[in-house]
């Protein structure tokens, strides 16, 4: 191996130390801390990364999101290749890894803070130009429909109606969800029942004492810490409104594409985004030829096996973004 990734020694196997710090940055991660939050911890401790120096939040999330952390391999388009990594011990089971991913799609802030043709678009860092393999962003003018074009210049290079692609996509991925409708109802459904809500409450009160001790700690100012606080005693109202009408709400025995097609209905653009990227790895758009059209262009790499605990986690309403479907 040509370098040391964080957590691993140069043959592969795990560092006991590293790995145990890595694992525990995972677990804060899915308890709701920020990246800012977990790299100012790691520099306060003076916790080094495998060059020796001190954390930052991009590099922080590339290590997180790399599929090294379940043994896999990354493809050159940094999408989890079909191929195990034979030299390297797993640090993660998939599913934690799957959660991971999903606790750290785009921000609400993030989003907000994006132009309003960027936020519609949510295959935004999915669909792929078929010519050159480059990543398509969403483009277009009052005066002309919404599409997604790849950013290089020059003939070749795709463009395409962003709704010819987002409805042949959509299409796929609730026939998709439907096709695990068996296996998900029972999981989606313990976010319905009382220890389901039980169990979203102390999360959420977890993230409130966890706001109490970074603002003690000086890690967070105390607008922020109000903020936070305001917004966490919020959801814990919410959530404990809903635990006394769990009675009333009956089972999910089974999901039909009726029943995925209203959930995406409900999600807003930061969950559609968050959920295309649950299910989808890429999806390359071919240049438009002759009998070609809509799906026909398109080559979808799901993400594999289905992420079955990641997808009733995120619409089961863990973090308050996908609505519980009854």
């Amino acid at each position: 191996m040509p370098s040391r990734a964080y957590g691993w020694r140069k043959d592969g196997t795990l560092d006991p130390i590293e790995s145990e710090v890595l694992r525990g940055v995972v677990d804060q991660v899915l308890e709701g801390k920020s990246t800012r939050q977990i790299v100012m911890d790691l520099n306060r401790r003076g916790v080094k990364t495998a060059t020796g120096r001190e954390w930052a939040i991009t590099p922080l999330k590339r290590m997180l999101l790399h599929p090294r952390m379940i043994g896999m391999q990354q493809d050159s388009k940094g999408r989890v290749s079909k191929w195990r990594d034979e030299n390297r011990v797993p640090l993660l089971e998939r599913e934690k890894w799957e959660r991971v991913r999903a606790q750290l799609a785009p921000t609400a802030a993030r989003v907000a803070s994006a132009p309003k043709r960027a936020r519609e678009a949510w295959l935004t860092g999915i669909a792929r130009c078929g010519a050159c393999g480059g990543p398509m962003t969403s483009k277009g003018q009052p005066e002309r429909p919404r599409g997604y074009a790849c950013r290089e210049v020059g003939p070749g290079h795709v463009h395409i109606d962003a709704g010819i692609v987002e409805d042949a996509v959509l299409g796929m991925m609730l026939d998709r969800v439907a096709e695990h409708g068996a296996e998900l109802a029972p999981r989606i459904t313990f976010w319905s029942t009382v220890a389901g809500v039980d169990e979203q409450i102390r999360d959420a009160e977890r993230r409130q004492n966890m706001l109490a001790s970074e603002f003690a700690a000086g890690g967070i100012t105390q607008a922020a810490f109000e903020a936070g606080t305001a917004a966490a005693s919020a959801r814990l109202d919410e959530l404990r409104a809903r635990r006394g009408e769990v009675a009333e709400s009956a089972p999910m025995s089974e999901m039909t594409p009726v029943d995925a097609a209203r959930m995406w209905q409900n999600l807003t653009n930061r969950a559609r985004l968050g959920f295309a990227r649950l299910l989808l790895a890429s999806v390359t758009v071919h240049p438009a030829a002759a009998g070609k059209t809509g799906a026909d262009r398109l080559d979808v790499e799901w993400v594999e096996p289905f992420p079955l605990d990641a997808v009733a986690f995120a619409w089961g309403g863990m973090r308050g973004s996908l609505p519980v479907v009854a």
